[in-house]
């Protein structure tokens, strides 16, 4: 399974049904998220306000609004910083959960 087809797959068949067997052990941990993106992310980076984000992601945001996707607040700082436990996080659960990359 790519990465978009294996989240769109737990996206779209959320936890709200009453199903006995809602397939958990699959879902994908909500911190793996980007929130802009809504992807698994390939490359996390802190931002100013302490949230995580896809780097192109974020960094394409900061420039263009200069605020907070999640909060609103005004940027006081452009850098973003690798978090690099998250990123091992990640390509651990994806190599454990047989989900690879998308081809594009």
């Amino acid at each position: 399974a790519t990465l978009r087809t294996k989240y769109n797959y737990i996206y779209n068949n959320d936890d709200t049904k009453d199903n006995e067997d809602d397939g958990q052990e699959n879902k994908i941990p909500q911190k793996f998220i980007c929130p802009l993106t809504k992807e698994i992310m390939k490359d996390p980076v802190i931002a100013f306000d302490q949230n995580v984000y896809e780097r192109e992601a974020i960094e394409k945001h900061l420039k263009a609004k200069g605020t907070s996707p999640v909060t609103g607040d005004k940027a006081y700082i452009m850098n973003v910083f690798p978090n690099q436990e998250l990123k091992k996080e990640i390509e651990a659960y994806c190599m454990v959960n047989n989900i690879n990359e998308d081809p594009n």
